[in-house]
């Protein structure tokens, strides 16, 4: 505990000396100390977006980042004014990079709340209903795990859960919802919350109750441990015969999917003759959508992927434009820098591309490297024929975000279905850097470009076959059984197979 106790009196310490240091004066009260860092922070998060986000240029057309980000710091900087410590300097950064509605834009604040307050319920979000998880029946006082949170507080569940999970995440997206859950009830010391006093539930039986909640003091480290709650599977990596099929796992799009990708070609006749492959990406929230795109190739062929995708890198035949400002050229350096050291020589061919474009432009003194939308001129109007006979199913969770979304998306042009949990919403900026703010307790996000070729909003992904709601993504066999049981027979013509 002393270690804990040092930590928690640094940070104090270098609160008060950066507010201090920036005041020119000594603060009257600590209050003061944290609402004088925490409105240098916003001020620095401020800054980061509007001199380089592309959003946040007029010529970009989007006018509803422009008036998101004026609202979200103006609002930042009304709550400043009445933190008076820690938990308030950490909402305040959260709310005013989940007012963004992009979850690449995030404040991460770099020290944790090690003690909680509960009132003995762990909350889950399945499909459109809120669950008890997991209780501490001697807190809670009855049994209520499985009964539905319809209110707290007298306030709608639904109306709840946006207000307290948007210091979370963008509360407005259900798979955001799903992923920040136990904080329905968790009470993170957040000033701007009002914690209820009670909640009514519906039990398994039907029954309506009300029950006051009675919140007490827990280690966050004894949440982890003994009340956690998965909110998503974890496919991991993996190319298997599965069935009369193929089971395909690649939980992240990154350089450990390359061997299952290897696999899969190793395979490829028989990977195109099966009468169907799942492709699993549970856990999986993004990385470089290459890798999607060249599983894509092995499947369903090169030419046929070409034809309805357009060239790969070429997004749909657009190109993607940077914000050439100074931070971000020196962010795409440190990019280059870091791949030519992992020697993923094609991604730092990109980088390169991109930072000689920006330094291009800057040169000409243009803001944008290139146009900041495209039409898609890469149709190809020469018929080529899909290689892959039977059914290709795309298995997500709420978890897939960004390039896990490029990939779901360009798999279902390609003719794929989408079966699972609903995915994360995106939008068409990309190239996401990060900075300490100044006080050095947290870290806030941007980004650099644009990628023409997509929708301004993207997502969220409804599946054609949902998962159980009340069933858990993270267990492999129940998800297993399930496709087996319930998609397979309404996807797949086991007939038209020589395996059938």
């Amino acid at each position: 505990m002393r270690s804990t106790r040092l930590i928690a009196g640094l940070i104090a310490c270098t609160a008060i000396l950066t507010a201090h240091a920036a005041l020119a004066g000594t603060p009257k009260s600590p209050a003061q100390a944290w609402q004088a860092l925490t409105r240098i922070d916003v001020q620095a998060a401020y800054r980061l977006l509007e001199d380089n986000h592309p959003g946040a240029l007029p010529q970009t057309g989007d006018t509803a980042f422009r008036t998101a980000l004026r609202s979200a710091h103006v609002l930042a900087l009304k709550r400043a004014a009445v933190v008076r410590g820690y938990p308030g300097y950490v909402a305040t950064l959260a709310g005013f990079a989940d007012s963004m509605g992009d979850g690449h834009i995030q404040s991460d604040p770099l020290f944790k709340p090690v003690v909680l307050k509960w009132a003995g319920i762990i909350a889950a979000r399945r499909g459109n209903e809120w669950l008890v998880a997991q209780e501490d029946r001697k807190l809670v006082g009855v049994n209520v795990v499985g009964a539905r949170i319809v209110a707290c507080g007298g306030m709608p569940v639904k109306r709840w859960a946006r207000e307290v999970i948007g210091f979370h995440t963008d509360a407005s997206v259900a798979a955001l919802q799903i992923l920040n859950g136990r904080w329905l009830l968790l009470d993170d010391g957040n000033p701007f919350v009002k914690w209820p006093a009670t909640c009514t539930f519906v039990t398994t039986r039907g029954a309506s109750r009300t029950l006051r909640l009675h919140w007490r003091r827990i280690f966050a480290a004894t949440l982890r441990h003994h009340y956690r709650v998965p909110t998503h599977g974890e496919a991991g990596f993996s190319f298997a015969k599965w069935r009369q099929g193929y089971w395909i796992a690649m939980q992240q799009l990154w350089y450990r999917a390359g061997p299952v990708i290897a696999a899969a070609r190793a395979h490829e006749a028989a990977l195109r003759t099966a009468p169907y492959v799942v492709v699993d990406l549970r856990g999986n929230s993004g990385g470089d959508d290459s890798y999607g795109r060249h599983l894509a190739d092995v499947i369903y062929g090169r030419g046929y992927v070409d034809a309805k995708l357009g060239a790969e890198h070429s997004h749909s035949g657009c190109p993607e434009t940077y914000r050439a400002s100074a931070g971000n050229i020196k962010g795409v350096e440190h990019y280059l820098k870091l791949f030519l050291r992992m020697g993923d020589m094609a991604g730092a061919r990109d980088w390169r591309n991109a930072l000689r474009e920006m330094r291009a432009a800057r040169a000409q003194g243009k803001a944008l490297t290139g146009p900041p939308t495209c039409k898609d001129s890469a149709a190809n109007t020469v018929v080529v024929r899909s290689q892959m006979k039977g059914r290709v199913i795309v298995l997500t969770d709420a978890s897939c975000f960004s390039s896990c979304e490029d990939t779901l998306r360009a798999f279902m042009k390609l003719g794929a279905t989408q079966v699972g949990v609903e995915t994360g919403a995106d939008t068409h900026y990309a190239e996401v850097r990060h900075i300490t703010l100044p006080s050095g307790l947290s870290i806030f996000t941007t980004q650099e470009s644009i990628l023409t070729g997509m929708p301004m909003q993207e997502g969220p992904y409804v599946p054609a076959r949902r998962f159980t709601f009340h069933g858990d993504m993270a267990d492999t066999a129940a998800v297993k059984a399930w496709v087996a049981g319930t998609v397979l027979p309404r996807l797949v013509d086991f007939t038209a197979s020589p395996d059938g």
